[in-house]
């Protein structure tokens, strides 16, 4: 009778062993999973997210390539020939073209419309298109009384040099008659001799030169809007 006491003492020590083991494993692998679980949520909502929408898309592909694409069709990285390349409301301006937002300064054709006997002299003029202009003043004496590239004439009146003298020769993009010159001609019409060469492509212009509007010029256009 006392050894079948003893065994199931021993018995039951055993079951509450391993139902103690038991209970064990089971919160250690609820533990586990439910981190697994949350670990895995954070990262597919870290990638899913910024790496796509974020860098990828938007700044990379829609900014730089489109101000590129800008750029390249309004003619600006290689120059332009005539108009037909360049942006709307652009056209397209040579080295030697006038691109001006006022009027040409022509305040006289003749001395009889200058006041207080004054003279009227032929000026450079950026927004003339023969880069000539005209203004009343006082009668020259010599030649340092004039703007560059002008020489102080007999009758005290300023007038561009003559193609052929030393040192005041045309652009290569030009030629030089100065049979073509008019001594007659009012102030601000007055030329140097030097001729635009007309054209409709390269090859008909002077080495080193371009076709550009429709005459040669030392160099190509930019597309520019109208100036203000």
């Amino acid at each position: 009778m006392k050894l079948r006491n003893q065994s199931l003492s021993l018995l039951f020590s055993f079951v509450f062993a391993g139902a103690l083991v038991a209970c064990g494993d089971g919160s250690g692998g609820s533990s586990t999973g439910g981190s697994t679980s949350t670990g895995g949520t954070g990262a597919g909502g870290a990638t899913g997210g910024t790496s796509s929408g974020g860098a990828t898309g938007g700044t990379s592909t829609g900014g730089m390539t489109g101000g590129t694409t800008s750029q390249g069709g309004s003619g600006g990285q290689g120059g332009c020939h005539d108009s037909s390349v360049c942006g709307p409301d652009e056209g397209c301006v040579g080295p030697e073209d006038t691109h001006c937002g006022i009027p040409p300064q022509e305040e006289c054709l003749s001395n009889a419309e200058c006041p207080g006997g004054g003279v009227c002299h032929s000026i450079p003029d950026s927004c003339s298109p023969d880069h000539v202009g005209s203004q009343c003043g006082a009668a020259c004496s010599q030649d340092s009384d004039c703007g560059d590239g002008f020489a102080c004439g007999s009758g005290g009146s300023c007038a561009p040099f003559a193609c052929d003298e030393p040192m005041f020769g045309c652009l290569p993009s030009q030629t030089c008659d100065p049979a073509s010159i008019d001594p007659n001609a009012p102030a601000s019409e007055r030329t140097n001799g030097c001729l635009k060469i007309t054209c409709q492509s390269d090859g008909m212009c002077p080495a080193s030169t371009v076709c550009v509007n429709g005459y040669c010029q030392t160099g190509l256009g930019a597309c520019m809007p109208p100036a203000p």
